[in-house]
């Protein structure tokens, strides 16, 4: 090897571990989902905190809980703004990765947009910034932000996160009807854009629906026309929070589905708030969109095939949602409805499924 060839050589080596070295700066490791999280004396119902390098995060969409808190979203300047009135507020610039407060003025901040396309916000300076408490109980993997309408104490909660109303999701033998008589209804559904699923869910015949993220829509302008292809269904998940940005994101989204398929889809996923009727997107309901439930997760039930098939037997059927990544999970879960005498007809998103509990008291 010539001295030339070595210093090329070289050169190639120190460009891969600078690109390395880049790229470990820049992607976060793999955060750690917490087991509960709860809001003044209850369980929150959509995805839990993340611990990332040690800190705590909470989705934004879980301090929408609060009554006095609002939220704005720009998704095109890639900001965020929470409100609680004369409490506080705060804001996040997601490019710049720096945050904002009256009191504090500018700050260094990371977010991470992670499971569903849900923005993880920084726990302690989100929750100190609107007037709530914070508690954090990391043995028990739980975590609690209140407002003084708070009766219980933490420790309680811990104690019986489920309030007495259900036990746990754990690992279980699924309970298949001996007769095998009925069927149940079943519909598929896919967190993310997830190429893995297609064959699996091919070689067993079933359709599903994919979850596509509303802001990066153009980029999976590909993968979209192939899932339509293949005869699956698509609901778009917005990143705006607000009834008009939701609109205008959906409204894009449907103009390229229309492009490609001809057709367009009133279903939209917002984690946490699916099960629950939100006065402010009244327009969007009257306008033909529905929410799609949370249904069973993967997530949530521990990546168990045996536990998701037992709430999906418990519940006589209902929506159970993989995230991505778990293609494997989607076959087993196929397989073993496959395996008993009880007969399973999987299904679309329907107006019937969405309304289920979200209609105005």
């Amino acid at each position: 090897m010539t001295v030339k060839q070595k210093k090329k050589g070289l050169a190639v080596r120190l460009l891969l571990l600078t690109a390395l070295l880049f790229l470990a700066s820049v992607i976060p490791a793999e955060g750690e989902s917490g087991e509960y999280l709860f809001f003044n004396d209850s369980l929150w119902a959509g995805v839990s905190y993340e611990t990332i390098y040690d800190e705590y995060y909470i989705p934004a969409s879980f301090f929408l809980s609060f009554s006095q808190v609002e939220m704005k979203s720009d998704p095109l300047l890639g900001t965020l703004l929470l409100d609680r009135g004369g409490s506080g507020s705060i804001s996040f610039d997601f490019d710049s990765e720096t945050g904002y407060t009256p009191s504090d003025g500018f700050f260094r901040c990371k977010t991470y947009l992670l499971r569903g396309g849900e923005r993880f916000l920084p726990a302690p300076v989100t929750c100190a910034s609107l007037g709530l408490t914070l508690e954090i109980s990391p043995e028990d993997r739980a975590v609690r932000v209140s407002d003084t309408s708070a009766r219980l104490s933490f420790a309680d909660l811990i104690a019986d996160p489920y309030g007495g109303k259900q036990d746990p999701p754990g690992p279980s033998t699924p309970v298949f009807p001996p007769d095998g008589k009925g069927t149940i209804p079943v519909c598929l559904v896919i967190d993310r854009p997830d190429p893995a699923f297609l064959p699996v869910l091919s070689s067993y015949g079933v359709k599903a629906v994919f979850l596509l993220p509303a802001a990066d829509i153009g980029k999976e302008a590909s993968f979209l026309s192939e899932i339509c292809s293949l005869g699956h269904q698509v609901a778009f998940v917005p990143d705006a929070y607000d009834e008009a940005g939701i609109a205008e994101e959906l409204e894009g989204c449907n103009a390229l589905l229309c492009r490609l398929t001809k057709t367009r889809s009133r279903f939209l996923y917002i984690p946490g708030l699916s099960g629950t009727f939100e006065k402010r997107f009244y327009e969007l309901y009257s306008s033909g969109y529905l929410l799609a439930p949370d249904g069973i997760s993967s997530s949530a039930y521990y990546y168990s095939s045996d536990a998701m098939l037992s709430a999906l037997l418990s519940n006589g059927g209902g929506v159970i949602r993989f995230s991505a990544g778990s293609a494997w999970l989607l076959d087993e879960v196929l397989s073993k409805t496959e395996s008993g005498e009880t007969r399973f007809s999987f299904s679309f998103l329907t107006p019937a499924v969405c309304l289920q509990g979200v209609l105005p008291h």
